[in-house]
């Protein structure tokens, strides 16, 4: 299981609409929204890495009822690295890190050799 955190949820948006979103990448196993007063936040769990993966690079940035989500990978509180002394490489991180998703998540799935 691969658990994706979604913030910056209009208050519109439903729990139904956001799975229904979320699906376009492959298959939810679970989905929960919290409400907040001027925008929600949620948790979107995926059965497959692959299809957690293409939800961060795909729908990052997504606009639902005109607000922009924000997608990455959920942590458990205290679980996240402590980056506070690379200011200047967290950005360059991410797009490292971005690109490799994208070329592990366009090769084809099975044996490197199949097109040969």
């Amino acid at each position: 299981m691969s658990k994706q955190y979604v913030g910056n949820v209009h208050i519109q948006v439903t729990e139904a609409l956001l799975q229904d979103v979320f699906a376009s990448t492959g298959p939810v196993e679970s989905c929960k929204l919290i409400r907040k007063e001027q925008s929600s936040y949620g948790f979107v769990s995926y059965f497959d890495l692959r299809s957690a993966g293409l939800a961060i690079v795909s729908l990052n940035g997504r606009h639902l009822f005109g607000q922009p989500i924000k997608v990455n990978w959920a942590y458990a509180s205290g679980q996240r690295e402590d980056t506070s002394g690379m200011q200047g490489l967290c950005g360059i991180r991410k797009l490292a890190v971005q690109e490799d998703l994208l070329l592990f998540l366009s090769e084809p799935t099975g044996c490197s050799d199949c097109n040969r």
